[in-house]
């Protein structure tokens, strides 16, 4: 499902994940995007280094609510900085999936 995530822009959530905790819905998606999130606020558009191919970003969004475009919205990363590959951010999704009954949402 394509989204305009409201801090990103536009994404392509490609797995969501809902469950319920203690009463309380929480909304776990995977997508990803060609946008990155830079420090000073603006999107800029993501490529290879030295070349024009696009690279896709993965983010883990979660929300208390199934609108995707409000959710709160984490670039999965290597320990080096560097954008992950599908296989290893869907180990991190399922990872997350796995911690969601010791997590708790709240809206800042």
């Amino acid at each position: 499902m394509k989204i305009d995530h409201i801090k990103i822009g536009s994404m392509d959530v490609l797995l969501q994940f809902a469950t319920s905790v203690n009463g309380q819905p929480q909304y776990l998606g995977f997508a990803k995007s060609f946008y990155r999130l830079q420090e000073t606020g603006y999107r800029t558009f993501n490529t290879y280094s030295n070349s024009s191919r696009l690279k896709p970003i993965y983010y883990l969004l979660w929300s208390n609510t199934s609108d995707m475009h409000l959710a709160g919205a984490t670039e999965l990363q290597t320990k080096g900085g560097k954008s992950m590959t599908y296989n290893s951010a869907m180990k991190l999704f399922k990872e997350a999936i796995k911690a969601l009954p010791h997590i708790t949402f709240n809206k800042i």
